[in-house]
């Protein structure tokens, strides 16, 4: 028989463990537990131990993963190892702040390089593009031409609009992202390097930009 791992008044993010219940699911015993916002409610000792319920329902967020489209939870648990603030994907349970760092490194890039030359990074790129096409057709103006995208650059000294890096492979950002209503037009679009653009996703600009305005 197993014995039973006292939790009683440990905090479990926004929980705090109060007293055993009689039951159990899959052979772990079933903690009554407090929520900061006022909940009482029985959880499993092991998603408790394990991070995977840190309150009772009332601060997941809601997170839609730029590239592959997922539904994903992001919670606050516990810091990580490396002392991080402790938020975390529901779906993985990794550390954000971790994630990016390890985003930013030489190996990844090479992995994610590599990736693109498969068939399935093909193909998940050619879906990305097709998506992407279809919504600047299908915006209210779509009218920025290959001259004023030049003129756009130029203005801008051929650098990101929010780093400041000069970069020979800037990318298209638009201001008001093309999902959210935003035009294909030139006083909406500011030249990018590809990590900001990412950064930025489907939310507003990294920094105050001021696009190219021409008077006629």
């Amino acid at each position: 028989m197993s014995r039973l791992i006292d939790i009683s008044n440990r905090e479990f993010g926004k929980l705090v463990a109060l007293r055993p219940s009689k039951r159990k699911v899959s052979g772990s015993t079933l903690w009554w537990c407090l929520c900061e916002c006022g909940t009482v409610k029985e959880i499993s000792s092991i998603y408790l131990r394990t991070d995977i319920t840190v309150c009772c329902g009332c601060s997941k967020i809601r997170n839609i993963s730029y590239s592959t489209k997922i539904l994903a939870d992001i919670y606050v648990g516990r810091p990580c190892k490396f002392g991080h603030s402790g938020i975390r994907y529901m779906s993985t349970r990794n550390c954000i702040e971790c994630y990016t760092i390890r985003r930013k490194t030489n190996e990844y890039k090479e992995y994610q390089n590599q990736y693109r030359q498969t068939e399935k990074g093909k193909k998940i790129h050619r879906n990305q593009a097709k998506r992407r096409r279809a919504i600047k057709n299908g915006a209210k103006i779509s009218d920025l031409s290959s001259v004023e995208w030049g003129l756009i650059k130029r203005a801008f000294k051929y650098c990101c609009a929010y780093c400041g890096k000069k970069s020979n492979n800037l990318t298209q950002d638009h201001i008001t992202p093309l999902s959210k209503g935003g035009n294909h037009t030139m006083s909406n679009v500011v030249p990018a390097c590809g990590p900001c653009n990412n950064r930025k996703n489907s939310c507003g600009p990294l920094i105050p930009v001021q696009p190219l305005l021409i008077v006629a």
